[in-house]
């Protein structure tokens, strides 16, 4: 929109010929500088990329996505999350939290988020040197390593209504 805009409504990409002056001065047949012309483009084009960029900014900052406000709670809940959307495509929210633990009360946690805030406690990445403080990674996994995931969801699973089945068991038992 802005490319239009400056390009054509104001007409800087018609103010790229060799001989400059107003509008009615300039010839439709005088040549064209293709330097000034790259060199205009490249402006139009730069500023509006950084334009869209601060505006994405300051609106991420203003309003938040649920996103966003799900990675804080795994944050604050000390939670991380393997989510798979396809087959060996996901996604990895590691959640660490400022305080190092999840069971604290509130005052604690305001605390914990004040120190994160004056840059006294680690980061919330990966590495603990990284000051990226990346919590989502997007991943892909080979063939193999989802069948390892498989069996060993698998194995989990079965362990989990074994379970359920015996203490089932046991309270039918005890009546």
């Amino acid at each position: 929109m802005w490319i239009v805009f400056f390009w054509w409504y104001l007409d800087w990409g018609g103010a790229c010929q060799s001989f400059g002056g107003s509008t009615e001065s300039r010839s439709r047949y005088s040549p064209e500088n293709y330097i000034l012309r790259h060199f205009v483009g490249t402006f139009i084009l730069l500023s509006s990329g950084i334009g869209h960029l601060l505006i994405n900014y300051c609106f991420q900052l203003c309003f938040p996505l649920n996103t966003q406000n799900f990675i804080d709670l795994c944050c604050v809940s000390n939670i991380s999350v393997f989510i798979l959307d396809e087959s060996l495509h996901g996604y990895y929210i590691h959640g660490c939290s400022p305080a190092g633990k999840a069971d604290i009360n509130l005052d604690e946690i305001l605390v914990a988020l004040e120190e994160e805030g004056n840059g006294k406690v680690k980061g919330r990445g990966l590495i603990e040197k990284d000051n990226d403080n990346l919590q989502t990674y997007e991943l892909y996994m080979s063939y193999k390593m989802r069948n390892v995931y498989d069996g060993i969801y698998g194995v989990q699973t079965e362990s989990m209504i074994l379970q359920a089945e015996t203490t089932e068991k046991m309270r039918n038992q005890s009546r």
